[in-house]
């Protein structure tokens, strides 16, 4: 199949060799039929040989555009091809991130979740004031393990949160519209324990505090 295929190859590439071998046969044929003398038919060839030169060179050259021509389509193609996947992929990506963010929006709005907010903006209040250390509803709330557990589970959900924005894990515009009140809020009620808090361990709540700044862009 492959050799049949290139025999038929070679043959249009190479179809003005034949013809002019062909052309020689009947010009010598003719020329002893006609009794021409065999220079008058040397010339003859000569300069049939140099016109079918001149156009198998133009012939080459018609055939290196064509093909010219055919690879850049095919680049042209395979481009256009590219593109479209690039804005399938991101598509998909911008799909997975609105998803994420209603995520986010649905664990807000949970029941179970909604439970916490009264407990902790009311330990939230009794840590109003700077001095954490000398506060005895701290070593309360350090004994309280099942208040303090709701309290972090709060913070985190807001630091969880807050890391997927930063990162553009989730459709920011999204987040921005629904928690931008909601986050600067909480963040402001617990500053003081958050504060407190990074004394010991000042990466805590970080990702929560640039969102918020960002959110007041």
């Amino acid at each position: 199949m492959f050799k049949k295929g290139f025999c038929k190859q070679q043959w249009k590439q190479n179809w003005w060799v034949i013809i002019l071998l062909i052309f020689y046969i009947l010009s010598i044929l003719s020329g002893f039929s006609s009794r021409i003398e065999l220079e008058t038919v040397l010339n003859l060839l000569t300069i049939l040989t140099g016109l079918f030169a001149i156009i198998a060179l133009v012939f080459t050259a018609l055939q290196l555009r064509e093909q010219k021509n055919q690879h850049k389509a095919e680049m042209e193609w395979q481009t256009i091809q590219l593109l479209e996947q690039k804005k399938q992929r991101e598509a998909e990506i911008e799909w997975q991130k609105i998803k994420i963010a209603h995520g986010y929006m649905k664990r807000y709005n949970n029941p179970v979740f909604i439970k916490i907010f009264p407990v902790v903006a009311k330990k939230f209040r009794n840590f109003s004031n700077d001095d954490m250390a000398n506060n005895p509803k701290w070593e309360e709330l350090n004994k309280d393990l099942e208040t303090k557990s709701k309290i972090y589970l709060f913070l985190n959900f807001f630091e969880e949160m807050a890391l997927m924005y930063n990162k553009n894990y989730l459709n920011q515009k999204l987040i921005k519209d629904f928690f931008r009140l909601i986050s600067m809020f909480y963040y402001q009620k617990a500053g003081n324990y958050i504060r407190y808090v990074q004394k010991t361990s000042p990466k805590e709540f970080t990702e929560w505090d640039t969102m918020n700044e960002n959110f007041k862009c």
